[in-house]
């Protein structure tokens, strides 16, 4: 993150816009991806994404308004998630398909929590039939979205795709943490200690930098291996909560539920997970709550 707000440091001082706008999206994307508290960046994306609407700067607003629309959906604030993300689609409509093809795959994510899946598959085809590959950044997202689809109907199907992207490398390091960290959700359900372990490994190997809000999300992937270890789940949890990171906080509760559940413990986790998702309308990305499919009998 410093040499991203030394980036923009410079490019302000030189008055070049472009370079900017790609800095204030570059430090936002950071911040987000690391759970680091959003405030201090959110405030910059929100005046450059004014000054790219009155120049009229269609791909910058398009980005911009794109990467505002996951910070917001992270934060659990979907209404404004998803103004951001149709900001973003109806921008870069103007532009090159690869532009509108990583928004399509964004505003689907948001559908998505927001229960939305008829939206989200529309969205997903759309940006399948643009004469775009996925661009390295949306590369994690075109993996995961297609493994949430499978979930529900075929865990292990599910699981399967996400087992071949990490054997080979994921084009950024932080989509390769992504795709790790929900695989490690997918495999502690499974109860496949294996790929369970292989996953956590992953994302250890991806060795990101970040503050409290990162370390809160390893600290959460590797206490699942363990079922004594929910104590850890749920500091992870509340820390999240605390950053303002509801969505991650709210699967980190699921998470703490279920490792309760299964060592016959009593627990308030699935009423923690429940009111988050009651106060900000996310729908889980794996199973609705409270999860019972992977008790025993």
């Amino acid at each position: 993150a410093d040499l991203y707000e030394e980036s923009l440091r410079l490019a302000t001082a030189a008055g070049d816009r472009a370079l900017v706008q790609r800095s204030v999206t570059n430090l936002l994307d950071i911040h987000t991806s690391a759970a680091d508290h959003p405030g201090a960046s959110v405030g910059l994306a929100l005046e450059q994404l004014d000054r790219e609407r009155r120049a009229n700067a269609v791909t910058g607003v398009a980005v911009l308004a794109g990467n505002l629309a996951y910070c917001m959906a992270e934060m659990g604030r979907l209404d404004d998630a998803m103004a951001y993300a149709d900001e973003a689609v109806a921008a870069a409509s103007a532009v090159v398909p690869a532009v509108l093809r990583n928004q399509l795959i964004l505003r689907s994510y948001v559908h998505r929590l927001r229960g939305e899946q008829a939206a989200s598959a529309l969205d997903d085809s759309e940006a399948g039939l643009l004469p775009a590959d996925p661009e390295p950044q949306m590369e994690g997202w075109h993996l995961l979205w297609h493994a949430w689809s499978k979930w529900s109907d075929e865990p292990q199907a599910a699981t399967d795709h996400l087992v071949t992207a990490l054997r080979r490398p994921i084009s950024q390091t932080a989509n390769r943490a992504w795709v790790a960290h929900e695989t490690a959700r997918m495999a502690f359900r499974l109860a496949d200690r294996e790929l369970l372990e292989d996953a956590v490994a992953v994302l250890r190997s991806c060795a990101l930098d970040g503050g409290p809000g990162l370390r809160a999300k390893l600290e959460w992937i590797e206490a699942l291996p363990s079922d004594d270890t929910e104590v850890r789940v749920r500091d992870a949890a509340v820390q999240l909560e605390e950053l303002g990171w509801r969505r991650l906080a709210l699967d980190a509760w699921a998470d703490a539920a279920l490792m309760a559940a299964r060592a016959g413990r009593s627990s308030d986790a699935t009423e923690r997970a429940l009111a988050l998702a009651r106060a900000t309308g996310i729908h889980p990305l794996l199973d609705p709550l409270p999860e019972r499919r992977w008790l025993p009998g």
